[in-house]
């Protein structure tokens, strides 16, 4: 029962060519646990890197583990809701109330990280505009395109995201899906 409950709650089979609809997942605008791994790669005009992604969501809370091949490398990002912490892995810890701010001096270009939140489950981030796309939206200035959706449960997850603006690129593919602690 217990595997049949926890595969469930995770998926890996892929769906391609899928239209976004930007209100098949309004309902997990609620949802309080949920966690994703994966593997993320961002680039923009004079730096580019990748690593792997463990996300963990909690209420109020996002901790966002990333390691490098082989687990060599690692880092970890918890956003509160007015404070950021990365732990770059080598005793090297630093914080910051201004958390757009923050995020630009260590990547050298901003990451919209309290709507890429809502990004990741294929959601627009409430109460801002935006605009639709084929294959998803335009929202802060940033294109976020879902180019295939995987089976979890009864929703349809995103499995592979790119997100761009400029020369600003990320993109992310997500391996499994977890809710609730599964």
């Amino acid at each position: 029962m217990a595997v049949a409950l926890f595969l469930s709650g995770c998926s890996t089979r892929s769906i391609e060519k899928i239209q976004y609809l930007p209100t098949q997942n309004q309902h997990l605008h609620g949802l309080e646990h949920w966690r994703l791994k994966g593997r993320i790669a961002m680039s923009n005009a004079s730096d580019s890197w990748s690593a792997n992604i463990d996300w963990v969501h909690e209420k109020n809370k996002e901790s966002i583990g990333l390691s490098g091949p082989l687990g060599q490398g690692s880092a970890r990002i918890v956003l509160l809701p007015d404070l950021i912490v990365i732990d770059q892995g080598d005793g090297k810890v630093g914080y910051s109330t201004n958390i757009d701010s923050y995020i630009k001096q260590q990547l050298g270009f901003v990451v919209p990280v309290t709507a890429l939140r809502f990004w990741v489950l294929g959601l627009p981030a409430p109460d801002r505009d935006f605009v639709r796309l084929e294959e998803g939206f335009e929202q802060l200035l940033w294109e976020v395109h879902f180019l295939s959706f995987i089976p979890v449960g009864n929703n349809l997850m995103p499995r592979k995201i790119i997100i761009k603006k400029k020369s600003a690129k990320l993109k992310l593919v997500v391996e499994q899906w977890i809710f609730n602690g599964n």
